[in-house]
């Protein structure tokens, strides 16, 4: 039997590896998403859920679990910043003149 010291470690372990993962497996996601694992391979094989065949594992990236949980990578934010930049820096005049109307 674990320490309940080691118990706590050991969780906060595994939430610190969920959260700085690449792939997830099914029953993972399963976890994350509230599905059963058999929703989730049917949701695989409509494509409704990406995932990528590794041996025999199916592993769904972690984009998806992102988005499914709203959350926007730091790659996606630099991108997202760069486009309204440059959308203000083109429109910006107009924009101001639209939120007047």
């Amino acid at each position: 039997m674990l320490h309940p010291l080691d118990s706590m470690q050991l969780m906060l372990y595994n939430n610190y590896c969920m959260q700085h993962k690449e792939f997830y497996t099914t029953t993972e996601i399963a976890k994350i998403i509230g599905l059963s694992r058999s929703q989730v391979f049917r949701k695989i094989q409509n494509g409704e859920i990406p995932s990528e065949k590794m041996g025999r594992y199916n592993l769904v990236p972690r984009f998806f679990v992102d988005a499914f949980l709203g959350r926007v990578a730091q790659q996606d934010e630099r991108q997202i910043a760069q486009a309204v930049s440059k959308t203000m820096g083109e429109y910006g005049d107009v924009i101001k003149m639209l939120k007047d109307t």
